[in-house]
């Protein structure tokens, strides 16, 4: 254990400093804290220490209320920081990712707040044996939880029957549950193998619907959540933003945009249950989605049908294959909110070819969006980027970005 100068934080949240002349990478350390640390890691050309103990402690450092978080539960990085502090290193964050990729010089970011606990709407744990949790930070081993600050209270109050459950015979190897905040609908879904009759015996009555290995035990298989309005079918492959009350800021930022023109044909790229689209809808002549994950698809027409949406139209398949394939007349605007690794090169390009007078771009990682933004740049003005805090206590967050063609 040695006593080390953090300098400032990497965009993981992590301190940076020196120790014995090489870049140590310190968990839950602020810059200008003098912290003894222990190594975790060590590579080549870097290393990975946890603090220990904080010999000089930044002003902006809060202690944390949750027992695991001490333990280096990968479920949260930030929480040692206080609110004020998180908001700084997320914009500050945002704002060296465009210089440094995009070459993006900007300070003018809306930043929309996330309340820091209960917000989770979904879980993945991992299960060992009897226990359930979290990977600790920079390992593959279990942090076992009886409870998490940043679930919603639905999925909190399962944990005991988690418990009681995997107190019987069993190999599972994960668990996923889902809730839905405005309509109290819940579903447990579990991975591996197990008794059916054990799961019935501890979770019938207590869930909407079970699944083992996608097949359902009871219920639809599905549960339902209400966004601005309207409602939504999620099943458990389907991807849906983790944080409820957030994402109906995302949307309404981004449908914002759309406000006060005439839209013929809005392309919804990544369009997973049809959410934005659907909500789009009744601003556009015509909506057409576009996801590849074939469940939410399906769901997506199932959504668009009980929602009495009929100006929408979804296709299966990789973006790229149909941006390619497909002629669509006259693209006006395009929302694109792709998963974390980004745009491919394909989809960019036939994105130029279409040439929609406006691109909203919804993404979860500001690294990938300010690599794509190069290509869009010398067609496109970046005219409004917006942050919202999907995911307090963690380094992540989500922007709009509204690009309008030169």
């Amino acid at each position: 254990m040695k006593e080390i100068e953090i300098l400032k934080l990497d965009y993981f949240g992590r301190g940076i400093g020196y120790m014995d002349g090489k870049v140590t990478f310190v968990l839950h350390a602020l810059p200008n804290e003098l912290v003894k640390v222990v190594l975790i890691k060590e590579k080549k050309k870097y290393q990975v220490g946890k603090v220990e103990e904080v010999i000089r402690a930044n002003s902006s450092r809060e202690e944390s209320l949750c027992p695991y978080f001490d333990l280096f539960c990968g479920g949260c990085q930030l929480r040692h920081m206080n609110k004020v502090a998180q908001r700084e290193f997320k914009i500050n964050r945002v704002k060296d990712l465009l210089l440094q990729n995009a070459k993006i010089e900007r300070s003018d970011f809306k930043f929309l707040e996330g309340v820091s606990n209960d917000y989770r709407n979904k879980v993945v744990f991992h299960i060992n044996g009897k226990e359930f949790g979290f990977y600790q930070e920079e390992t593959e081993k279990l942090i076992s939880i009886d409870f998490c600050y940043l679930l919603d209270n639905q999925i909190n109050q399962l944990l005991p029957l988690l418990k009681e459950l995997l107190n019987r015979p069993h190999q599972l190897e994960r668990v996923m549950i889902r809730v839905g905040v405005n309509t109290n609908g819940s579903m447990v879904s579990f991975y591996g193998e197990v008794n059916a009759s054990d799961i019935k015996n501890v979770f019938f009555g207590k869930v909407s619907t079970a699944l083992l290995n996608d097949d359902i035990l009871w219920g639809e298989g599905v549960i339902m959540e209400e966004i601005l309005g309207k409602l939504f079918l999620l099943s458990p492959q389907s991807f849906f933003q983790v944080n409820t009350k957030q994402v109906e800021l995302l949307y309404q930022e981004a449908l914002s945009s759309l406000e006060e023109k005439h839209i013929h044909t809005l392309l919804d790229l990544y369009s997973g249950t049809g959410t934005i689209g659907i909500l789009a809808s009744s601003k556009v002549d015509k909506v057409i989605g576009v996801e590849v994950v074939e469940s939410a698809v399906l769901d997506a027409r199932k959504n668009a049908k009980m929602n009495q949406v009929d100006n929408i139209e979804f296709f299966c398949g990789k973006v790229e294959d149909i941006l390619f394939s497909k002629t669509f007349p006259q693209v006006d605007a395009v929302i694109i909110d792709p998963p974390r690794r980004g745009l491919d090169g394909k989809t960019k390009e036939m994105l130029l070819k279409l040439a929609p007078s406006l691109l909203i771009y919804i993404s979860c990682d500001v690294a990938t969006l300010s690599r794509d933004l190069i290509d869009f740049l010398s067609t496109y003005q970046l005219d409004k980027m917006t942050l919202v805090d999907m995911f307090p206590n963690t380094y992540h967050v989500e922007s709009v970005c509204v690009l309008n063609r030169r």
